[in-house]
């Protein structure tokens, strides 16, 4: 698991934060932060957690709709993230497809990569 938090720390998150080529986006349930999600220009999801107990509650949800509106900002095509076995039925909800065979992450766990094609936004 070390391997896997080495970049989870708060000068990180703050440089992702503060970056012209990620979005940043953080969910709270009440006064408490309880998700958050981070779209790099290159159309991938490269976070998107949710604390315990903040789980369908339309949180997550709400974090993807918010990337994905940023992507269609970007004129992205598609969308790109790898999952955990337990998010994939979340990802395929959301109109995810898978993009290849599982793989090994960070010696913990399997990665299944997914994408999702975007329809452009609609202009009046």
């Amino acid at each position: 698991m070390a391997k896997w938090l080495s970049n989870k720390t708060v000068p990180h998150f703050v440089s992702w934060m503060s970056s012209d080529d990620k979005f940043f986006v953080i969910g709270e349930i009440g006064d408490r932060v309880s998700g958050v999600g981070l779209l790099h220009r290159s159309g991938e999801i490269n976070l998107l957690y949710l604390a315990p107990g903040a789980q369908r509650q339309g949180l997550g949800t709400a974090i993807h709709l918010a990337l994905e509106e940023k992507a269609r900002a970007w004129e992205l095509r598609e969308l790109k993230l790898d999952s955990t076995a337990l998010a994939c039925p979340f990802y395929e909800r959301l109109g995810y497809q898978s993009a290849g065979a599982a793989r090994p992450r960070f010696g913990v766990l399997q990665s299944y990569p997914y994408r999702k094609v975007l329809q452009p936004s609609v202009r009046r």
